[in-house]
């Protein structure tokens, strides 16, 4: 019997790109998985690829009540939550002084308060299972923050932060929490569709100068980041990860 078998998972921005990827890992080990998005017709589409351990609940991280809504369903259908995985998230091109306030609100809303959202509304429900686990989806760019993107890894930061203040605060309930920290993704679809050919030209420009193109490396295919998540939410209940970094060579 595989280690996720019959285990209850949510995985945020799980329609598409490398949720989609982590939502079929997740299955394929046996698991039930709960797939949100704010778009309906991607979530049925995705859960309609993955098969019938897939449930497509429509969802918007930014929004508590539809955090609570969502997290609702869940406990209708389930019962409990086992696995959260907070992969939702967005990156805003711009320098600092010509973001917008929509992009920044976007990005500290979805990424950061959207995380806070969704693990304040699933611990009741893990509770309720008699344990879980969080995986928090971060960035190598924590470690060195791209310029025009600054924000962006601002967010992710916020979340390692995050999860290394609640690791003990939730062991007493048997839920462990860890950061799941990707490199540059093979084709991580939507994440830079909204830059301009203008600013993403900036950038590049920018990055070549600072060497940040150089420290990227190369692209990691969405199967290995999927990989690694299973192999962390396999790790026996006495065993737990602070934080793992896959990147490519």
């Amino acid at each position: 019997m595989n280690a996720l078998q019959n285990k209850v998972a949510l995985i945020t921005g799980g329609s598409r790109s490398l949720g989609l990827a982590m939502a079929r890992a997740l299955i394929d080990q046996g698991a039930e998985v709960v797939i949100t998005a704010r778009s309906r017709g991607t979530l049925d589409e995705a859960a309609t690829t993955l098969g019938s351990r897939a449930f497509a609940v429509q969802m918007d991280v930014r929004d508590p009540d539809s955090v609570r809504a969502a997290m609702a369903s869940v406990a209708e259908r389930f019962g409990r939550l086992d696995i959260l995985v907070n992969n939702a998230a967005i990156g805003c091109l711009h320098r600092i002084d010509q973001a917008s306030d929509a992009d920044l609100q976007a990005q500290v809303e979805t990424n950061l308060l959207g995380v806070i959202y969704t693990i304040r509304e699933a611990v009741p429900l893990m509770r309720k299972a008699g344990g879980g686990d969080i995986v928090n989806v971060s960035s190598e760019s924590v470690r060195l923050p791209f310029p025009m993107l600054s924000v962006y890894a601002a967010t992710k930061a916020a979340i390692e932060c995050l999860a290394t203040g609640l690791r003990d605060e939730l062991r007493p309930e048997r839920i462990r929490i860890a950061t799941l920290r990707c490199g540059n993704i093979a084709d991580n679809s939507g994440f830079g569709d909204a830059w301009s050919a203008e600013q993403k030209a900036d950038a590049f420009q920018l990055w070549g100068k600072t060497g940040h193109l150089a420290f990227a490396g190369e692209a990691i295919p969405q199967s290995i980041v999927a990989d690694t998540l299973v192999s962390m939410l396999g790790l026996p209940p006495s065993g737990g990860l602070d934080l793992i970094e896959v990147r490519g060579r």
